[in-house]
Protein backbone atom coordinates (compact mmCIF):
# COMPACT_ATOMS: atom_id res chain seq x y z
CA UNK A 1 0.00 0.00 0.00
CA UNK A 2 1.45 3.49 -1.01
CA UNK A 3 1.98 6.32 1.74
CA UNK A 4 -0.55 8.57 -0.31
CA UNK A 5 -3.21 5.46 0.08
CA UNK A 6 -2.41 5.21 3.97
CA UNK A 7 -2.25 9.09 4.76
CA UNK A 8 -5.85 9.28 3.47
CA UNK A 9 -7.18 5.83 4.49
CA UNK A 10 -5.79 7.12 8.10
CA UNK A 11 -6.97 10.30 7.78
CA UNK A 12 -10.87 9.50 6.45
CA UNK A 13 -11.09 7.40 9.59
CA UNK A 14 -10.13 10.10 12.25
CA UNK A 15 -12.20 12.54 10.57
CA UNK A 16 -15.31 9.81 10.93
CA UNK A 17 -14.19 8.97 14.15
CA UNK A 18 -14.23 13.02 15.37
CA UNK A 19 -17.76 13.64 14.10
CA UNK A 20 -19.42 10.71 15.21
CA UNK A 21 -18.07 10.93 18.66
CA UNK A 22 -18.98 14.72 18.58
CA UNK A 23 -22.71 14.86 16.71
CA UNK A 24 -23.62 11.55 19.08
CA UNK A 25 -23.50 13.01 22.49
CA UNK A 26 -21.37 15.40 25.14
CA UNK A 27 -19.83 12.05 26.20
CA UNK A 28 -18.36 11.40 23.04
CA UNK A 29 -17.01 14.37 22.70
CA UNK A 30 -15.69 14.42 26.18
CA UNK A 31 -14.01 10.60 26.11
CA UNK A 32 -12.40 11.67 22.66
CA UNK A 33 -10.86 15.12 23.77
CA UNK A 34 -9.35 13.65 26.75
CA UNK A 35 -7.97 10.97 25.21
CA UNK A 36 -6.19 13.34 22.93
CA UNK A 37 -4.90 15.36 25.24
CA UNK A 38 -3.41 13.09 27.14
CA UNK A 39 -1.77 11.23 24.41
CA UNK A 40 -0.89 14.68 22.68
CA UNK A 41 1.12 15.69 26.26
CA UNK A 42 2.46 12.15 26.20
CA UNK A 43 3.96 12.47 22.87
CA UNK A 44 5.20 15.86 23.17
CA UNK A 45 7.09 15.07 26.59
CA UNK A 46 8.87 12.01 24.69
CA UNK A 47 10.31 13.73 22.09
CA UNK A 48 11.32 16.59 23.90
CA UNK A 49 13.28 14.48 26.23
CA UNK A 50 16.05 13.98 24.64
CA UNK A 51 16.54 17.67 24.87
CA UNK A 52 17.24 17.88 28.39
CA UNK A 53 18.99 14.63 28.41
CA UNK A 54 16.27 12.94 30.89
CA UNK A 55 16.83 9.94 32.45
CA UNK A 56 13.88 7.30 31.74
CA UNK A 57 12.76 7.39 35.62
CA UNK A 58 12.24 11.21 34.68
CA UNK A 59 10.16 10.88 31.08
CA UNK A 60 8.08 8.94 32.89
CA UNK A 61 7.34 10.85 35.82
CA UNK A 62 6.87 14.26 33.64
CA UNK A 63 4.91 12.25 31.06
CA UNK A 64 2.78 11.19 34.02
CA UNK A 65 2.39 14.46 35.71
CA UNK A 66 1.97 16.55 32.61
CA UNK A 67 -0.80 14.29 31.75
CA UNK A 68 -2.83 14.63 34.55
CA UNK A 69 -2.07 18.14 34.34
CA UNK A 70 -3.40 17.88 30.55
CA UNK A 71 -6.55 15.75 31.85
CA UNK A 72 -7.52 17.87 34.88
CA UNK A 73 -7.19 21.08 32.68
CA UNK A 74 -9.90 19.84 30.35
CA UNK A 75 -12.14 18.48 32.96
CA UNK A 76 -11.97 21.57 34.95
CA UNK A 77 -13.68 23.82 31.71
CA UNK A 78 -15.33 21.14 30.88
CA UNK A 79 -17.30 21.00 34.55
CA UNK A 80 -17.52 25.05 34.02
CA UNK A 81 -18.63 24.87 30.18
CA UNK A 82 -21.58 21.96 31.06
CA UNK A 83 -22.62 22.65 34.66
CA UNK A 84 -21.29 26.15 35.71
CA UNK A 85 -18.84 24.85 38.57
CA UNK A 86 -16.27 27.49 38.82
CA UNK A 87 -13.12 25.95 39.68
CA UNK A 88 -11.29 27.81 36.73
CA UNK A 89 -8.63 29.53 39.77
CA UNK A 90 -6.48 26.00 40.23
CA UNK A 91 -5.64 26.43 36.35
CA UNK A 92 -3.71 29.41 37.77
CA UNK A 93 -1.31 26.60 39.83
CA UNK A 94 -0.14 24.81 36.85
CA UNK A 95 2.99 26.41 35.52
CA UNK A 96 4.26 26.45 39.28
CA UNK A 97 3.34 22.95 39.37
CA UNK A 98 5.33 22.44 36.99
CA UNK A 99 8.50 24.20 38.42
CA UNK A 100 8.05 22.22 41.53
CA UNK A 101 8.32 19.28 39.78
CA UNK A 102 12.18 20.02 39.51
CA UNK A 103 12.47 19.84 43.19
CA UNK A 104 12.44 16.07 42.98
CA UNK A 105 14.55 16.35 39.51
CA UNK A 106 18.65 15.12 40.33
CA UNK A 107 19.45 15.90 36.68
CA UNK A 108 20.27 19.38 35.47
CA UNK A 109 19.07 22.10 32.65
CA UNK A 110 16.44 22.56 35.27
CA UNK A 111 15.40 25.65 33.44
CA UNK A 112 15.36 24.35 30.09
CA UNK A 113 12.96 21.66 31.48
CA UNK A 114 10.29 24.43 33.46
CA UNK A 115 10.34 26.06 29.79
CA UNK A 116 9.95 22.76 27.96
CA UNK A 117 6.81 21.74 30.50
CA UNK A 118 5.14 25.11 30.26
CA UNK A 119 5.03 25.26 26.52
CA UNK A 120 3.45 22.48 26.63
CA UNK A 121 0.72 24.15 28.20
CA UNK A 122 0.38 26.73 25.90
CA UNK A 123 0.83 24.23 22.60
CA UNK A 124 -1.22 21.44 23.73
CA UNK A 125 -3.08 21.59 27.28
CA UNK A 126 -5.11 24.84 26.58
CA UNK A 127 -5.93 24.59 23.02
CA UNK A 128 -7.88 21.31 23.68
CA UNK A 129 -8.81 22.48 27.16
CA UNK A 130 -10.49 25.62 25.07
CA UNK A 131 -12.37 23.88 22.42
CA UNK A 132 -15.28 23.28 25.41
CA UNK A 133 -16.47 26.30 24.34
CA UNK A 134 -16.93 25.41 20.98
CA UNK A 135 -19.03 22.60 21.77
CA UNK A 136 -20.93 24.87 24.96
CA UNK A 137 -21.11 28.17 22.62
CA UNK A 138 -23.91 29.48 25.01
CA UNK A 139 -23.14 27.30 28.26
CA UNK A 140 -24.31 24.53 29.24
CA UNK A 141 -25.90 23.56 25.70
CA UNK A 142 -24.49 20.83 23.92
CA UNK A 143 -24.18 22.05 20.06
CA UNK A 144 -21.25 20.61 18.17
CA UNK A 145 -21.77 22.36 15.26
CA UNK A 146 -19.24 25.53 15.16
CA UNK A 147 -16.75 22.92 15.99
CA UNK A 148 -17.33 20.60 13.21
CA UNK A 149 -17.49 23.61 11.08
CA UNK A 150 -13.53 24.38 12.24
CA UNK A 151 -12.64 20.90 11.90
CA UNK A 152 -14.02 20.86 8.09
CA UNK A 153 -11.96 24.23 7.52
CA UNK A 154 -9.05 22.96 8.78
CA UNK A 155 -9.12 19.64 6.95
CA UNK A 156 -9.91 21.04 3.93
CA UNK A 157 -7.16 23.38 4.37
CA UNK A 158 -4.67 20.79 4.63
CA UNK A 159 -6.23 18.42 1.77
CA UNK A 160 -5.99 21.08 -0.60
CA UNK A 161 -2.59 22.47 0.37
CA UNK A 162 -1.11 18.80 0.54
CA UNK A 163 -1.97 17.90 -3.01
CA UNK A 164 -1.58 21.27 -4.66
CA UNK A 165 2.09 21.84 -3.13
CA UNK A 166 2.60 18.26 -4.08
CA UNK A 167 1.47 18.52 -7.86
CA UNK A 168 1.89 22.16 -8.56
CA UNK A 169 4.24 23.46 -6.01
CA UNK A 170 7.40 24.99 -7.95
CA UNK A 171 8.61 27.72 -5.22
CA UNK A 172 8.89 26.84 -1.64
CA UNK A 173 7.56 28.46 1.65
CA UNK A 174 10.10 28.28 4.36
CA UNK A 175 13.44 26.54 2.68
CA UNK A 176 15.21 26.94 5.97
CA UNK A 177 12.48 25.18 8.03
CA UNK A 178 10.17 23.13 5.65
CA UNK A 179 11.87 22.76 2.49
CA UNK A 180 8.52 20.20 1.46
CA UNK A 181 6.32 23.58 1.83
CA UNK A 182 5.58 25.28 -0.97
CA UNK A 183 3.53 28.70 -1.16
CA UNK A 184 1.27 27.62 -4.31
CA UNK A 185 0.11 24.72 -1.32
CA UNK A 186 -0.51 27.48 1.31
CA UNK A 187 -2.79 29.41 -1.09
CA UNK A 188 -4.59 26.70 -2.24
CA UNK A 189 -5.29 25.65 0.79
CA UNK A 190 -6.47 28.85 1.38
CA UNK A 191 -8.60 29.30 -0.91
CA UNK A 192 -10.03 25.98 -1.05
CA UNK A 193 -10.85 26.90 2.71
CA UNK A 194 -12.49 30.03 1.71
CA UNK A 195 -15.19 28.54 -0.85
CA UNK A 196 -16.23 26.33 1.44
CA UNK A 197 -16.95 28.59 3.69
CA UNK A 198 -19.49 30.64 2.17
CA UNK A 199 -21.49 27.61 1.78
CA UNK A 200 -21.32 26.97 5.14
CA UNK A 201 -23.38 29.60 6.31
CA UNK A 202 -26.35 27.95 5.19
CA UNK A 203 -25.37 24.74 7.14
CA UNK A 204 -23.67 25.48 10.12
CA UNK A 205 -25.00 28.29 12.89
CA UNK A 206 -22.83 31.48 12.79
CA UNK A 207 -24.86 35.18 13.23
CA UNK A 208 -23.38 36.26 9.75
CA UNK A 209 -22.55 35.72 6.36
CA UNK A 210 -19.07 36.86 6.95
CA UNK A 211 -18.10 35.03 9.90
CA UNK A 212 -17.38 31.73 8.36
CA UNK A 213 -14.91 32.99 5.64
CA UNK A 214 -13.65 35.16 8.40
CA UNK A 215 -13.16 32.36 10.17
CA UNK A 216 -11.77 30.52 6.70
CA UNK A 217 -8.71 32.96 6.71
CA UNK A 218 -7.77 33.03 10.37
CA UNK A 219 -7.55 29.40 10.58
CA UNK A 220 -5.63 29.20 6.79
CA UNK A 221 -3.18 31.10 8.49
CA UNK A 222 -2.37 29.42 11.57
CA UNK A 223 -2.53 26.31 10.20
CA UNK A 224 0.54 27.04 7.83
CA UNK A 225 2.19 28.71 11.00
CA UNK A 226 1.08 25.94 13.14
CA UNK A 227 3.08 23.36 10.68
CA UNK A 228 5.83 25.62 9.95
CA UNK A 229 6.53 25.51 13.92
CA UNK A 230 5.89 21.93 14.38
CA UNK A 231 8.71 21.37 11.58
CA UNK A 232 11.18 23.96 13.16
CA UNK A 233 10.78 21.93 16.64
CA UNK A 234 11.08 18.53 15.51
CA UNK A 235 14.30 20.04 13.46
CA UNK A 236 15.89 20.93 16.41
CA UNK A 237 15.28 18.12 18.16
CA UNK A 238 16.40 16.25 14.95
CA UNK A 239 13.68 13.81 14.49
CA UNK A 240 11.56 13.23 10.96
CA UNK A 241 7.89 12.50 12.74
CA UNK A 242 6.30 12.91 16.37
CA UNK A 243 5.60 9.65 16.28
CA UNK A 244 4.03 6.47 14.55
CA UNK A 245 1.02 6.20 15.73
CA UNK A 246 -1.14 7.06 12.47
CA UNK A 247 -0.03 5.55 9.25
CA UNK A 248 1.52 7.96 6.57
CA UNK A 249 0.81 10.89 8.71
CA UNK A 250 3.24 10.56 11.36
CA UNK A 251 2.16 11.04 14.98
CA UNK A 252 -0.73 12.41 16.90
CA UNK A 253 1.26 16.05 16.93
CA UNK A 254 2.08 15.67 13.12
CA UNK A 255 -1.71 15.10 12.57
CA UNK A 256 -3.41 17.42 15.03
CA UNK A 257 -0.66 20.68 14.21
CA UNK A 258 -2.96 22.98 12.29
CA UNK A 259 -5.84 22.44 14.48
CA UNK A 260 -3.73 23.10 18.51
CA UNK A 261 -2.17 26.68 16.66
CA UNK A 262 -6.03 27.18 15.30
CA UNK A 263 -8.05 26.74 18.39
CA UNK A 264 -6.91 29.65 20.37
CA UNK A 265 -7.37 32.43 17.94
CA UNK A 266 -10.70 30.82 16.70
CA UNK A 267 -11.62 31.19 20.41
CA UNK A 268 -10.62 34.59 20.62
CA UNK A 269 -12.44 35.76 17.58
CA UNK A 270 -15.76 33.74 18.16
CA UNK A 271 -15.11 35.43 21.49
CA UNK A 272 -15.10 38.76 20.56
CA UNK A 273 -17.88 38.23 17.83
CA UNK A 274 -19.97 37.25 20.73
CA UNK A 275 -20.64 33.69 19.43
CA UNK A 276 -19.24 32.01 22.35
CA UNK A 277 -20.68 32.96 25.86
CA UNK A 278 -18.50 31.88 28.98
CA UNK A 279 -21.18 31.60 31.45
Amino acid sequence: MSELLKRVIAAVILAAIAITAMVWSPKGYFVLALLLSVLLISEYTKITAGLSHESNRAIRMHTVFRALLSASAFILLYLYARYGINYLAFLLLYPALIMLTELFNAGEKSLLRILIGNFSLLWIVMPVSLSVFLVFPAGQVYDSRIFIGVLLLIWANDVFAYFIGKYLGKHQLAKRISPQKSIEGALGGAIAALAISFFMFKLLVMPDWFDWPALSLLISFFTVTGDLIESLIKRNIRIKDSGSLIPGHGGLLDRFDSLLFSLIPVFIYLLFRNIIHLN
